[in-house]
Parts: structure tokens; sequence; C-alpha cells
């Protein structure tokens, strides 16, 4: 960690911070994510995670490295088309053929970023880490609103997608004033 922060001093506070914190940027692909932008936000200031709800939200917030405006939205709206191509079939690469135009517009730009790797070149892709399809994944469920269960349902309850829903469960429990309702629903379901 001090040689990591001796190296990339804008995110020493952050290696040495809480322990919470520490925990999440210690690790090696944490770590990478927050020296490619990740340590200022759009304001100047210091950005600070407290959890991996909060590295998501920020990467979110900046379509998925370091956009802003109507580039950020687009390539949104892409992160959530490719998680959700992803979820229905978990098992295969990501189809150029399954995905709209606007989101194959994106797909070099993804790659670029480190956030997608060819699988066959014009053919296929896939995240080129499985936190990239979680955290595109949690904003599919974020996406869905309370209908993020029949999301779930859709892709066929997969056990991969259970760490997202746990993700997904921590950042509404901390923004949602109706958590109680979404638990109840999840308890009753049947679902995994």
């Amino acid at each position: 960690a001090e040689l990591l922060a001796t190296d990339k001093p804008h995110i020493r506070a952050l290696l040495f911070g809480p322990s919470q914190v520490r925990e999440i940027v210690r690790r090696p692909f944490f770590a990478k994510i927050l020296d490619q932008g990740f340590a200022a936000d759009a304001t100047g200031g210091s950005f600070i995670p407290q959890s991996e709800v909060n590295l998501i939200e920020n990467w979110w917030e900046r379509g998925g490295y370091n956009a802003v405006g109507r580039n950020a939205i687009e390539r949104q709206r892409a992160i959530v088309e490719l998680a959700t191509a992803r979820a229905r079939n978990l098992s295969q690469p990501i189809k150029l053929s399954q995905i709209n135009a606007a989101c194959i517009a994106q797909v070099s730009q993804f790659i670029e970023d480190g956030i997608l790797q060819q699988v066959r070149t014009g053919h296929s892709v896939r995240f080129a880490h499985d936190i990239f399809f979680e955290w595109g994944y949690f904003h599919v469920l974020a996406d869905r609103s309370e209908g993020w269960l029949d999301e779930v349902r859709a892709c066929g309850e997969p056990p991969a997608v259970a760490r997202v829903v746990e993700l997904f469960s921590q950042s509404e429990y901390t923004h949602s004033k109706e958590w109680a309702g979404p638990l109840s629903r999840a308890a009753a379901s049947g679902m995994r």
C-alpha cells in the first residue's frame, strides 16, 4: 500500500483511510479504477468511497470511465443494455447482433477504457472483469425499479447475480425510505 501511495499520491488518503475503505481500495482492481480518474469528483473535490456501492455510483455517473453530459448518459444506457444481454446468457459472450446501434457505437470506447474485451472481432464482446458486469447489472436492477425481482426472474435467477442483489439491497436500504416493502416482496417471492 505504501509503494502504491508513493506512486499514486492522489489515492493515499484512501489507501490509509477508514478500514472499510482500505479493504476496498487496497484490492488491485479497485485501486486501478480509482487511479483512472475516480480520485476527483466532477467538482474537483476528493471522492472518498465508504463502500463498494459508492464506487458503483461514482463509476456510473462517469459513464463507466470519465465521461460527462450526453456522452455519460449514452454510455450508461449502453452499459445497461450490455449487462442485460450478459445476464440472459452468462456462459456466452455478448453477441453484437443482439444489441442496438446506439450501444454498438459505444463498444469501441468501452474496449479502449478496459470495460469490454473483444471475443470475436466484429461479432462478440465480454466484460473485461466480472465487476464491470456486476456494476452494470446493478443499474439494470435500478432501472427496473420495483420490477427488479422480475428482472432477476427473467435471467433465470442465476447464483452469479446474488452479489449484485446484495449490493442493490445495500443501496436501496441507504437511499429508499420505503425499503421494508421491497424486502417483504423479495421474502414472499419464493425466489432463490
